[in-house]
């Protein structure tokens, strides 16, 4: 019997967890294939093979200038009992990433825009509130390396709007 492994049995728990194991190293296989290939797809040419979309376009230690726009298109929702509003507004940012091939851009493809380092925006609030509820990206890219990126945001804030207006007031006069 020690020779012969044909006669043992593999528990069926063994098997589905070497079966499932299995089945998620070829998922993740498969994953960063896809991944790779859609980045190609839709950026055909614009991002190098080097890009890393989650280090900052800079040198080591510097910072990456920023420029923020903010247009807010209307304000509703307004409710004086919880001291909340809808705020719906575009956000526009834009910085440069020379780390892009920029002549290679060509025509635009909203879904490139996954693909490229974005800094993080952070809105503070006076107290707990949901998260942006819809947005839409639009990017352009010059061949300077310079990146705008607009997106149109909604949000429930939820600040004390009665300090914000007494200090508007103040300053207008």
């Amino acid at each position: 019997m020690e020779g012969n492994f044909s006669s043992r049995k593999i528990p069926d728990t063994n098997l589905a967890f070497c079966v499932c194991v299995w089945i998620k190293f070829l998922l993740l296989l498969c994953t960063q294939d896809l991944v790779v290939s859609l980045q190609g797809q839709y950026c055909d040419g614009l991002i190098p093979d080097d890009y890393k979309k989650y280090d900052a376009p800079s040198k080591k230690g510097e910072t990456v200038p920023v420029y923020i726009k903010l247009v807010i298109v209307d304000i509703d929702e307004i409710s004086e009992g919880n001291m909340d509003f809808r705020l719906h507004m575009y956000l526009v940012s834009s910085w440069n990433d020379t780390r892009l091939n920029s002549s290679a851009f060509s025509t635009y493809n909203d879904q490139c825009s996954n693909h490229f380092w974005v800094p993080d925006i952070i809105f503070e609030r006076a107290k707990p509130s949901p998260s942006f509820s819809t947005f839409n990206i639009n990017f352009k890219i010059n061949e300077d390396g310079s990146f705008t990126r607009a997106e149109r945001l909604s949000d429930s804030s939820c600040i004390d709007y009665k300090s914000v207006l007494t200090k508007f007031l103040e300053t207008e006069g």
